[in-house]
């Protein structure tokens, strides 16, 4: 900006700063009725639930889930059962519980980002990444609180190869009995 467009700008600003806001005129009687029978008409046509965008808000409610993601998340479960040791008690049974539905929220709000990705139209993050972020940390404090946390991969150091090494140099190979067995 050079230095006119700056007074220009100056001026528009104050001719602003100085031009008396309109007063919004209350609404009349009549469509005070009117927006209240429309607001009635529209919760009565949802049955009173709020508008759900990526499905997330319909699965916590109880709406029926796709074949595909209940049988994930059974398997799910049947595999955090067995890991802890297939008898949990009835505290960590909630725990699974609960880690169950924060899996299938985000199950749900994965599907929904594959089909309409994570910025919306307005160019910003979809919402539905703010209740993913606080479903996944549920997620995280019930398996955390279960005992499942991350563990260190085992790596080989030079000892354990080595002694890897000579129990398979020491172990004898077996002699082919039959002479097709042999290859040239």
């Amino acid at each position: 900006m050079n230095h006119c467009d700056l007074q220009r700008l100056n001026q528009l600003l104050t001719v602003l700063a100085n031009t008396p806001m309109k007063k919004k005129t209350p609404p009349t009687e009549s469509q005070r009725t009117a927006g209240r029978q429309n607001l009635i008409a529209f919760n009565k046509s949802r049955g009173g639930r709020p508008a759900t965008k990526h499905g997330i808000h319909s699965f916590v409610a109880g709406a029926p889930l796709s074949e595909a993601l209940r049988s994930s998340l059974e398997a799910w479960k049947a595999d955090l059962i067995s890991d802890l040791g297939n008898e949990p008690t009835a505290a960590e049974r909630a725990l699974v519980d609960s880690a169950c539905i924060a899996r299938g929220v985000l199950l749900l709000g994965h599907e929904w980002m594959a089909k309409n990705g994570v910025i919306d139209r307005r160019g910003r993050p979809a919402q539905v990444l703010k209740v993913l972020s606080c479903y996944m940390n549920s997620m995280r404090l019930c398996l955390t609180t279960l005992g499942l946390e991350r563990r260190v991969k085992r790596v080989n150091d030079l000892e354990s190869i080595a002694v890897e090494y000579a129990t398979k140099a020491s172990t004898p190979v077996p002699e082919p009995t039959d002479a097709s067995q042999v290859t040239p």
